[in-house]
Parts: C-alpha cells; structure tokens; sequence
C-alpha cells in the first residue's frame, strides 16, 4: 500500500495515499484560518501534498 508522510511541528506522521485528499483539505483549511509563520507551515505542506510528494514538510528545504 502507498503511503506518504507529513513533517509539521517536528512531528511525522505517515498515511495511507487514500487519505491524500482529507490532508489536502485539513491544510488548504488551516492556510485559510491562520496567519504568519503557522500560515507558511500549512502552505508548505499543502505545497508538497499537491504536488505529490512522498515526503511533506512545513518548511522549504532550499
């Protein structure tokens, strides 16, 4: 089964590709509510789920 991880607040936790679109919208949600840095962390990690990583994190890795 395909699985893919979400890094946010130093904590990750894995799930399954089926829960790919619910974390999408669990993100999308918390950039609408929130401001500043929390802001940027939901906006990495819904970056990184839409873009379909294995591996998505709250901050850029340049």
């Amino acid at each position: 089964m395909k699985k893919f991880t979400i890094t946010c607040y130093g904590k990750t936790k894995s799930y399954p590709e089926s829960q790919r679109k619910a974390m999408m919208d669990f993100y999308l949600e918390g950039m609408a509510c929130c401001d500043g840095s929390e802001r940027d962390r939901y906006s990495h990690v819904y970056a990184d789920l839409a873009a379909g990583m294995e591996h998505c994190f709250d901050q850029s890795f340049w």
